[in-house]
């Protein structure tokens, strides 16, 4: 068996074939997986609301609870993946 040994015109020519391609191969991976984010600990809420946003002037009174377009938004934004949500009575003055 022969070792074959190139000419210099070679290797350049496999150097700048290299140096082409890898651009082309790095925009061609897909992003990486960076894993689940999960809140377990209640729903998608405005951490500063308005008081005019709610009747009484307390955000945090009993009552209905709505899905702002902030919380929203940050849900989206932060790459939320689920979160947990209790329906109904759970502690409190509330009505069981």
């Amino acid at each position: 068996m022969t070792a074959m040994t190139p000419d210099r015109r070679t290797v350049l020519a496999a150097l700048a074939a290299g140096a082409a391609l890898g651009p082309a191969l790095a925009a061609a991976k897909e992003k990486p997986f960076k894993g689940l984010i999960i809140d377990a600990l209640g729903g998608v809420g405005d951490p500063n609301p308005s008081p005019d946003d709610d009747p009484a002037g307390n955000p945090f009174a009993l009552g209905e609870e709505a899905l702002s377009e902030r919380g929203v938004n940050d849900a989206i934004a932060s790459g939320l993946t689920a979160f947990n949500l209790t329906l109904g009575y759970v502690a409190g003055e509330g009505e069981p």
